[in-house]
This record gives structure tokens, C-alpha cells and sequence, in this order.
């Protein structure tokens, strides 16, 4: 009788350890801000978007472990952002931790050829598409993101026998927001 007292009061610790575990409020950030888009080594007739001073830019990111993600608003996909570095004041997360925005720019602009357009591709499995830096200010709350996407112009150079050149830029924007902590209304 004893054992079977101890395993219904393990079996029922378990239960409500879990459901305690699944109603924990979640760590979620309510944000609001504006953007900057502008182009990097950008052609002319690239198209960057302008910037519109009066436009306020809402988003929502949700802490999961170590892993922060921003929420689609139900248009697009999630993204999500492993955390690369935690200092006293900021959070880091990133598509890829194993670059920094300013080193991959310059990667990004010595692509020449398809061949290092290639190469490029391999050496930055999780970021060729883009790279997404985002930086939480534990104090203020404030966020800062930088997203960076590299493309290419391919022309033909009629001076040299219509020779392919490829002309390597960058579309970019920044988000800067003051955010605060939200809970989940249900």
C-alpha cells in the first residue's frame, strides 16, 4: 500500500510540475520603432524603398531559451535567431553567429564571379539568403536590427566582348524600437 501511496504522489508531482511548467508566462517583447532601408554598393535604379519618417513599425519577439523569435504577425513565417553573445546590458542574436554584419558586407562585395558567388553560398550555409542581427538592451529595453541581403546585377560589358559582370550589393535595413515586456492576454 505504501508504494503504490509514493507512486500516486510522484504521478500527481509530475503532473503538476508540468502543468506548472506549461503556464509559465513567457518572456515577450511588444515593440514599436521605424526602419531605414538603403542599398550598399547598390545600383542606381536598384529600386531601396524610402524612407518614410512618419511610418511607425510594430513587431513582436518572443524569448525561448536560447532562441529568439520574431513573430510573422500570421503574414509571413517566424523567424527565428540563436543567441550569439550576452553581456550585462545586451542580448545578441543572429541567423549566423559565426560572422559579424560589417565582415560579411565586406565578403559579400569581393564576390567577382560565379565561381565566389558560390563560395560565398558554402562558407555561409545559414546566412546566404541574409543575414539578421538583433541586439536587446537588457536595461532599457531597446532593440536594434540590421538585416542585410546580398544580390547581384549581372551585365554584359559590350567593351569586352559581352563579357558577364557581376556587381555584388547589399539591400539593408535597420529597425531600431523601444519595446516592453508583454504577457499573453489568454
Amino acid at each position: 500500500m505504501k508504494k503504490r501511496a509514493i507512486s500516486a504522489s510522484v504521478t500527481l508531482l509530475l503532473i503538476c510540475f508540468q502543468a506548472g511548467a506549461q503556464t509559465l508566462p513567457q518572456r515577450i517583447l511588444q515593440c514599436s520603432g521605424s526602419d531605414e532601408w538603403k542599398g550598399i554598393n547598390a545600383p542606381k535604379d536598384a529600386g531601396i524603398p524610402q524612407p518614410d519618417p512618419s511610418r511607425i513599425v510594430g513587431g513582436t519577439y518572443t524569448f525561448q531559451g536560447n532562441v529568439l523569435v520574431k513573430s510573422g504577425e500570421g503574414k509571413v513565417a517566424d523567424q527565428r535567431y540563436k543567441l550569439c553573445s550576452v553581456t550585462t546590458t545586451n542580448y545578441v542574436y543572429s541567423t549566423d553567429c559565426s560572422i559579424d554584419t560589417a565582415g560579411y558586407i565586406a565578403e559579400w562585395l569581393k564576390v567577382s564571379t560565379a565561381a565566389s558567388d558560390t563560395a560565398f553560398q558554402a562558407r555561409h550555409k545559414e546566412s546566404w539568403v541574409q543575414l539578421d542581427t538583433v541586439t536587446v538592451d537588457r536595461v532599457n529595453l531597446s532593440l536594434d536590427e540590421m538585416y542585410v541581403a546580398p544580390l547581384e546585377r549581372s551585365d554584359y560589358d559590350p567593351e569586352k566582348a559581352n563579357a558577364l559582370v557581376l556587381t555584388p550589393y547589399l539591400l539593408s535595413t535597420h529597425y531600431v524600437a523601444t519595446c516592453h515586456l508583454a504577457q499573453p492576454q489568454f
